[in-house]
This record gives structure tokens, sequence and C-alpha cells, in this order.
């Protein structure tokens, strides 16, 4: 109990590069959320803290922001074509995209 009382709450990391996203890819079950501040939708899902406690519930899931105008190798590499996309990794390959997600989306795919 002491342990978990100090032990930092999981939460949504931001992939800075390519990098940070293939290592969540390689270690296990991985949510990207492709967004950009241009987009109202994705900015506010990406700016909320949906995926933190998503992360908190789901401890053996990564969670990641990938802002797509930062990273655009990354928004070609995974086929994204549009800003909000979750894609979900598991074995380290691409086993979904949700195009256009949604925070209600999200929720129910995690449950």
């Amino acid at each position: 109990l002491a342990q978990d009382l100090l032990s930092p709450p999981a939460r949504a990391m931001e992939a800075k590069s390519t990098a940070d996203l293939q290592a969540a890819i390689d270690a296990g079950k991985t949510v990207a959320l492709f967004w950009a501040q241009w987009h109202p939708g994705a900015a506010a899902i990406a700016k909320s803290d949906l995926l933190s406690l998503l992360a908190a519930d789901h401890e053996k899931i990564k969670f990641l922001k990938v802002d797509g105008d930062e990273l655009p190798e990354l928004v070609t590499k995974w086929d994204v074509p549009q800003v909000p996309t979750a894609v979900l990794f598991a074995n380290g390959a691409k086993v979904d995209t949700l195009v256009g997600v949604t925070n209600a989306q999200l929720v129910a795919r995690e449950e």
C-alpha cells in the first residue's frame, strides 16, 4: 500500500521523436493519439486528462500523444489520414486505426 502511494500515477506521454513511439511499440500494447494544435477537436483530446486517466486504468498499455505537425514522418509511416486518429499497436505491429476518434470512442475501445 505504501508503495502504491509513492508510485507516480500512470500518465500519457508525449512522443518527442520517432524513437519514443518505437520504444513504446516495442515494449508492448500501445495507443498513439495523433493530433495537431490547429485542429480544435484533436487538440482538446490531447490536452485533456483522458489519456492519462486511461493510462491509470490500463497500466499495461502505453498511451502516447503524437503531434503530427512536429513528427510528420510518423504520420506517413503509420498512414494517418487525419487528426485526431488513434493507432493501436500490439506485438510490435499496428492492429487498428480509429480515424476521427472522439473521447467516447477512446474510452469505449479501451474497455
